[in-house]
């Protein structure tokens, strides 16, 4: 998989958004999700982007629930937050997003307009 650069991280050139994996656009099962993920890492897919936004949580925990089984040092992950959840992720956003994936390291984090 290609490779390229995102600020000072060295990222798969193509990623994988999990927002869907929050039920976006329609409730994916548990099984559908997992087996998205899965399919995305056998691509090569290393660099995985999601939020606390989506599904509220959910689509952390799931993309979490996969990587834990992963070497800490083979994948990138970026969220995002102040946007939505507003006062909840201004206070507790980073925080948050580190133990829904039962991480303590968060590789980018995109403070948006309005955000702290």
């Amino acid at each position: 998989m290609k490779r390229s650069r995102l600020g000072s991280l060295d990222v798969t050139s193509l990623g994988l958004g999990s927002a869907p994996l929050g039920g976006l656009f329609t409730p994916v099962s548990d099984a559908d999700a997992e087996a998205t993920i899965a399919r995305a890492w056998s691509l090569g897919i290393r660099f995985f982007d999601t939020a606390p936004l989506y599904g509220f949580g959910l689509a952390e925990r799931r993309l979490g629930a996969f990587l834990r089984q992963q070497p800490r040092d083979s994948f990138a992950i970026s969220t995002k937050v102040d946007r939505l959840l507003d006062e909840l992720c201004r206070k507790h956003g980073t925080q948050m997003s580190w133990e829904l994936r039962g991480r303590k390291l968060v590789d980018a984090r995109a403070p948006l307009p309005g955000g702290a």
